[in-house]
Parts: structure tokens; sequence; C-alpha cells
């Protein structure tokens, strides 16, 4: 019986060692589990964010139009509604200005970020950037976003949370096949006017018009 009794008391304090070793590790395990998912999380929200700022910025910037849609929440009903700039690959102070309101507008939504289950893990340092390339064959809107992200976490001797950097980048095409073909009727008909340009302007359409075929 006292050998029984032994037995069992030397089980119990296995199971009490082992619970102290387990116990940690497993809260650990979920822990870590736990700020990884706030991470992608995180991640995710961004590059969705940063994805749909560009390809609404090379909408509005292949259509001015669009930029009072946005702003009047409706349609306008009168073609004379909108100044649009022609030769929007030579004159860019338009597209410009568009995506320099779109860097601001990222950059204030992306640091408005909330934090799914820590306070600490909400994107921080948040810079945004635009690089906009506007000419008659391939235009691009290029938007960048750099953040970070703390851990609750602090490596011994140090104040500095354990953080990671990341750097979103996304590029949308900006294709203007109506300003591109205004610009080619623009350029045809002075050439047809001219009687000593009319056979180098006959060519010059073809090869035009082949472009403008490209493009579409």
């Amino acid at each position: 019986m006292k050998k029984r009794r032994f037995w069992k008391s030397e089980k119990g304090a296995v199971s009490i060692v082992e619970a102290t070793f387990v116990f940690p590790m497993a809260f650990f395990i979920i822990f870590f589990m736990i700020m990884a998912g706030e991470v992608y999380y995180q991640h995710a929200k961004v590059e969705y964010a940063v994805t749909a700022a560009a390809i609404n910025g090379a909408a509005r910037c292949e259509n001015p139009m669009l930029e009072k849609v946005f702003k009047d929440k409706a349609v306008p009903t009168s073609p004379k509604a909108v100044e649009v700039m022609p030769y929007r690959y030579i004159f860019t102070g338009e597209a410009k200005s568009i995506a320099k309101k779109l860097q601001s507008q990222l950059q204030a939504e992306v640091s408005a970020f909330e934090p799914l289950f820590f306070e600490f893990m909400a994107p921080k340092h948040v810079t945004v950037k635009t690089d906009l390339t506007m000419n008659p064959i391939v235009s691009s809107l290029l938007v960048t976003c750099s953040y970070d992200i703390s851990f609750p976490i602090r490596l011994i001797f140090t104040n500095d949370n354990i953080g990671l950097h990341y750097d979103v980048c996304i590029t949308a095409s900006i294709g203007d096949p109506s300003e591109l073909l205004r610009n080619i009727s623009l350029v045809t008909d002075s050439l047809e006017m001219s009687e000593t340009a009319s056979g180098f302007g006959s060519k010059v359409k073809s090869g035009l018009e082949a472009i403008g075929g490209w493009v579409n």
C-alpha cells in the first residue's frame, strides 16, 4: 500500500514538472500565432489600400472626368462641366496634381488603420510616394507605401519593441486611347492641308494609325 502511494505521489510530481515546461511553451506558441495573424491582417489591409489607390489614380489620370465624379458623387450632365486639359502627355500638371492628392489621401488612410488585437501593432511611420510617368505610348502610376509594425515584445536592455518594416509597391498602367487618337487626327489633318507634305503625310498617317491600333 505504501509503495503504491509512493508511485502515485511521484507521478503527480512528474506531471507538475511537465506542466511547468509545457504550459509556457503552449502559451508562447498561441501568443506568437495571434501576433503573426495581426501582422498578416495589417499587411493585407495596406496592400489592398495601395492597390485600390493605384487603380483609382490611374483611372483618374486617364479620364479627368472621374475627378469630378468622385468629388460630386454624381455623373456630370454637361460635357462642359469639366475642363479637360489637352495634350496631357506633354502638359502633365493635371495628372501630377491627381497623383499628389492621391498620395496625401492614401497616407492619411493607412495611418488611421486600427489594430485587430494589440494596440502597438497598427501601421506606424507610414510614408507614401507616387511616381507618375506620362508619355504617348506607355504611361504608368507607381504607388509605394512604406510602414513599420511593432511587436509588443522588447529585447533585454533595450527600450524599443521588436518591429518589421514593409514596402508595398503597386504599378497601374494608364491608357488614354481617345486622347492619343485626337492627337493623331490633329497631326494628320495638318499634314493633309499641306500639298508638299501630302506624300509624307500619308506615310505618317499609316504609321500613327498602326500605333493607335496597337494601343487599343
